[in-house]
């Protein structure tokens, strides 16, 4: 499971790169007036846009545990001793 939610992040990217693929290809093909073709074509964004959001989704409600050295969960800078050249902040709180 915790590959699967690894992964996700270029599983969308990949999917917003076809997506934008097939859009250029369909404004080509609209651009050389070959209708048609167009209609053809642009069923495959939608479907893969469709595909995006699902995977978007599901990335959303799996828990995903911290990846080591994720300086999110590290103190904010100005509570570090010695920050800002040693004179204490104000909280921010």
């Amino acid at each position: 499971m915790d590959r699967m939610v690894l992964n996700l992040p270029h599983v969308n990217a990949s999917l917003n790169a076809t997506a934008m693929v097939l859009l250029i290809a369909g404004y080509v093909l609209i651009r050389r007036r070959r209708e048609v073709a167009h209609q053809r074509l642009m069923t495959g964004p939608l479907v893969v846009s469709a595909l995006l959001l699902v995977c978007y989704l599901v990335a959303l409600r799996l828990p995903v545990a911290p990846a080591r050295g994720d300086l999110s969960l590290s103190p904010p800078a100005h509570k570090l001793p010695g920050a800002a050249g040693g004179r204490d902040l104000p909280s921010l709180e």
